[in-house]
Order: C-alpha cells, then structure tokens, then sequence
C-alpha cells in the first residue's frame, strides 16, 4: 500500500497499490545491497478529472541495506537508498491543473522484519519515500509512505 504526506495529494488521491520486483545481495551478511523495480496505481478524484482516472507511478531503485542480525531465522533490517519515479495521470478529460506526468527524485527509507525459511524468504517494511522535483500538483510535495509484504526465495 502506498499514499502521500501531503494533504493537497490525499485530497485527490486514495491509498493505492504498492508493488516491485527485487533483487537482494547480502541476506547474510551485515550490509547488503537492493535493487529494484517499484510501482504503485491510486485513483484520483479532482475537478477536471474523470471518474475513473488513475496515477501511475514506476522507477527504479538502488539500496543499501543493513541486516541487524545476519545469518538469523528472523532477520530485522534497516535500507536506504536513491530512486526514480515517473507519475502518469491516466485519464480520458484533463482539464484540471494535474500535470499529465512528472519525473521525481527520491530517498527511500525502510524498516522492516524478514524471515527466511528452507530457502523462501518474506520480509515486511513500512517505509517513507522524500520526493524531490514535484510539480504534479502545483508545488504538492510526492513524499509518500508504504507498506510491503515481498516473497521470494535466496540461493
């Protein structure tokens, strides 16, 4: 799940859907690396909109992460990083003052538990995303907030 800070966004956006495709170096180790393709799609509900217009969003990522405890069943951590995302307003009428897209700037922050399992591996975070370069909404700044469950396997 994911939603942004400012009130201004919230006001014409629902919490939405928060996805990615990752690969993680260094599960066992104290300091690993992530990198990623994120995405998330919320509607939008604005003046000028219509009724089933949608904000994508999709980039890239790079992280460092820091494993509290390697080579544990249960695994806290912590990562960091820098990250691109593009927004598009999918809709069929603009005539609102929602810029069709933008490009942002992010640092992405989580905090998170995994555990690993013969092989399998799920971890959750909760994180928070400062976002630079925003002019969607005017000056609204993207900063956001998510929320994953990932699964997947280590070798």
């Amino acid at each position: 799940f994911t939603g942004f800070f400012n009130q201004n966004l919230r006001d014409v956006t629902s919490v939405g859907g928060d996805y990615n495709v990752r690969l993680t170096y260094g599960t066992r180790t104290m300091v690993g690396m992530e990198v990623a393709y994120i995405g998330s799609t919320q509607s939008m509900d604005a003046l000028g909109l219509d009724r089933d217009a949608l904000l994508f969003a999709n980039g890239m990522e790079g992280m460092l992460r820091l494993n509290v405890v390697p080579n544990e069943t249960v695994q806290p951590f912590l990562t960091i990083g820098a990250a691109w995302r593009h927004y598009t307003v999918r809709t069929d009428v603009n005539t609102s003052n929602v810029r069709d897209s933008d490009d942002t700037f992010e640092i992405p922050a989580n905090l998170g538990i995994a555990v690993r399992a013969r092989g399998f591996l799920a971890d959750m975070r909760v994180g928070y995303r400062q976002s630079f370069s925003n002019d969607l909404l005017g000056s609204a700044n993207l900063s956001s907030w998510n929320t994953n469950l990932n699964l997947g396997f280590e070798f």
